[in-house]
């Protein structure tokens, strides 16, 4: 079977099938991710706990994540992406079919802590090899894209799910998922380079390193003041009357409306640079994550929520192609994967946190405070990479 071919700079070129295929695996595996919002309302409901332990749950298995992509990031690229989602896959299969059985807060703890191992080592695979790709920043909008695409199907299905069976519903239609996404693990490309050539602009090693991890540390805190808000979502929709599948609805519309943003990223590429974009999607996420914090109307919910999600959808592609700025060989996008749900980890526990102790209403105060902390991280990691490279990396 042909595998990916690698230019004259060492970086990679994808063809469409092989774009499309590696999408589609990566985001089977990012299901769990997606359906957060809904079961975490499901165990709340089916296992009686409070929204701090729900949200303890999560924040295990984005942790978890977080540990695999880490570990396999440094030499990512000596890895074969297909064995890494062959194995992930397989946990999180078994993982999602095991929590399905459960009916208390110990097995499920550790169910969803292997499943975040499994999604750990598929999402590093596939970063890693968008980071090292031609045009990494349309690499990683189709990535986000994909995402977004693939929360529509999500959040009509999941509802369904939880309505007929609860939490083992909505476990069950995530282990469908992944198990859809095993059929197309044989034509998964290998994308292993033990020695890649270094050609092209740079900056200093130690600039790189610096910008590289403050970019990483920015996405934490963009996807942490995100979940912050989003990870009760259902129970912000639920606060205004909202039945859990009208707001599987709204939150499935949302994400068809969110395609939007990693769709213009694509086409935009780096062309606006790096600073205009990521400032662009974090103001409107700051304004919008107080709107939803304190939303008493059905009429501001439905228009905030799509909104919310296209804004990090736009803006964080180019924060993950930063970092494929800072390392060619792909270990610092390797690494976005984990900053991704190591982020989602830290809101979802902050939210629970937020929620118990200070009310539902608090979320959206929080989240921003901590949006704020990413916009100083982005300028300044994005200011410490030269304007040559910057603009000599992006995709034609």
């Amino acid at each position: 079977m042909k595998d990916v071919a690698i230019n004259a700079d060492g970086r990679i070129e994808l063809d469409r099938r092989t774009s499309f295929i590696l999408v589609f695996v990566t985001c089977t595996a990012f299901t769990s991710q997606m359906a957060v919002p809904l079961w975490i309302g499901a165990i709340i409901d089916s296992f009686g706990i409070s929204a701090e332990t729900a949200g303890l749950i999560a924040a295990v298995e984005f942790t978890t994540v977080a540990v695999a992509s880490f570990a396999v990031a440094p030499r990512i690229h000596q890895f074969s992406v297909r064995m890494l989602c062959t194995i992930g896959l397989g946990l999180l299969i078994t993982a999602n079919a095991s929590a399905t059985l459960l009916d208390s807060v110990g097995p499920l703890l550790v169910c969803r802590a292997v499943a975040g191992l499994g999604k750990g080592l598929v999402i590093s695979a596939a970063f890693g090899l968008a980071g090292r790709s031609v045009a990494p920043a349309r690499s990683f909008a189709l990535l986000n894209g994909g995402y977004a695409l693939f929360s529509v199907l999500t959040f009509l299905v999941v509802p369904l799910a939880i309505t007929a069976s609860g939490a083992a519903g909505a476990f069950g239609s995530l282990c469908v998922a992944t198990l859809v996404g095993a059929c197309l693990l044989p034509w998964v490309p290998v994308g292993r380079s033990d020695a890649q050539q270094a050609a092209g602009p740079k900056v200093s090693t130690e600039t790189s390193n610096i910008a590289g991890f403050l970019a990483l540390l920015a996405l934490v805190l963009f996807v942490a003041g995100s979940a912050v808000v989003w990870t009760f979502i259902e129970r912000l929709g639920a606060g205004i009357g909202l039945t859990v599948t009208e707001i599987g609805m709204i939150l499935s519309g949302a994400a068809a409306i969110s395609l939007a943003g990693p769709a213009l990223a694509y086409f935009l590429d780096t062309r606006a640079g790096y600073k205009l974009p990521v400032l662009l999607g974090l103001g409107v996420k700051i304004v919008l994550a107080v709107v939803l914090g304190t939303v008493s109307s059905t009429v501001v919910f439905i228009f905030a929520a799509p909104l919310f999600n296209l804004s990090l959808l736009f803006a964080v592609p180019y924060l993950q192609a930063l970092m494929s700025v800072a390392d060619r060989k792909g270990r610092f996008a390797a690494a976005a994967g984990a900053s991704m749900t190591l982020g989602a980890a830290l809101g979802s526990y902050l939210g629970g946190v937020t929620v118990t102790r200070l009310g539902l209403h608090h979320v959206g105060t929080v989240s921003a405070a901590v949006l704020f902390i990413v916009v100083i991280l982005a300028l300044v990691a994005i200011q410490r990479l030269t304007p040559a490279t910057v603009v000599n990396t992006g995709g034609g």
